[in-house]
């Protein structure tokens, strides 16, 4: 064999062999972040007796629904419903990844049954459509933003590789909770307490949106929450009977106005599926 038709072996030999070994590298690694089926129906079952509905999922049992998907077409969790005896007490939905919490959703209602001709979406709630690309166009035409359900690699890894030991327990699935003072609709100071629960909770978007930077005139603005909430009955024409919900809207979408900031409303409605993308 002679030196020049060793050394075109040797090449050849290399450029096929680095490649496929970092291509190798590469699957292993997408791999170990996929939580197959089996594994996220244990991870189900198991929260089924720690989770806030315990009680009442006690002696239940688990039926899958469907895949979920996101809005690139990736496989994002599982969904099951709880069902005891002849009724669906509720449902938990797994991550089918492991850059995400184990658990991305649960409730004590049950999910609609799959649609033929739809997928399943998880985004901005549980949506069936024919493609993700019909939820974007739809989403554009109303002027809805729709982004990833969020990752949290770090701590979901170390939640999921400590799992199923015996002391472990989930965290707090995907979730948030606003950081609101309440104003109570008997507040003293408040002119008409028996029907202010409009222009109450009216007071505390207000504050809230406040607090996260948006030029809106909040509770300090009129010298307290009994000003504001007094305010807005006024604006949410609220009467003895309290506020519709057309006056409601109207009257919070005056307030925010006040300052320049151009805030939008759209009444959506729906049943069974996200209320923004059922609506024709």
């Amino acid at each position: 064999m002679s030196k020049k038709f060793l050394l075109l072996v040797c090449t050849l030999l290399f450029f096929l062999t680095v490649p496929t070994a970092y291509g190798t590298g590469q699957s292993n690694s997408a791999k170990d972040n996929l939580v197959p089926f089996d594994e996220a129906q244990l991870v189900a079952q198991k929260f089924l007796t720690q989770s806030i509905y315990r009680d009442t999922w006690n002696l239940s049992n688990l039926s899958f629904v469907e895949p979920l998907y996101g809005i690139e077409e990736e496989l994002l969790g599982y969904a099951f419903n709880v069902s005891k005896g002849t009724g669906i007490v509720g449902h938990i939905i797994v991550s089918s990844t492991k850059d995400r919490g184990p658990i991305l959703q649960f409730g004590d209602k049950g999910l609609s049954d799959p649609i033929e001709g739809r997928k399943g979406y998880l985004i901005n709630g549980i949506i069936h459509a024919p493609s993700a690309a019909d939820i974007f166009s739809k989403a554009a035409s109303l002027g809805i933003s729709i982004k990833p359900l969020a990752k949290t690699p770090d701590s979901s890894r170390k939640e999921w590789s400590t799992l199923y030991s015996s002391s472990s327990t989930f965290a707090d699935p995907i979730s948030k909770e606003l950081a609101v003072t309440r104003v109570w609709q008997r507040l003293s100071g408040i002119n008409n307490p028996s029907s202010s629960c409009g222009p109450a909770t009216g007071t505390m978007i207000t504050n809230y949106l406040k607090s996260k930077g948006h030029n809106v005139r909040n509770s300090t603005y009129y010298g307290g929450n009994s000003d504001l909430v007094n305010h807005l009955y006024t604006e949410m024409k609220s009467g003895i009977f309290g506020t519709s919900l057309t006056d409601f809207m109207l009257g919070l979408l005056t307030h925010l106005r006040h300052d320049g900031e151009r805030w939008v409303a759209t009444d959506y409605r729906g049943t069974n599926e996200m209320a923004w993308y059922a609506y024709k």
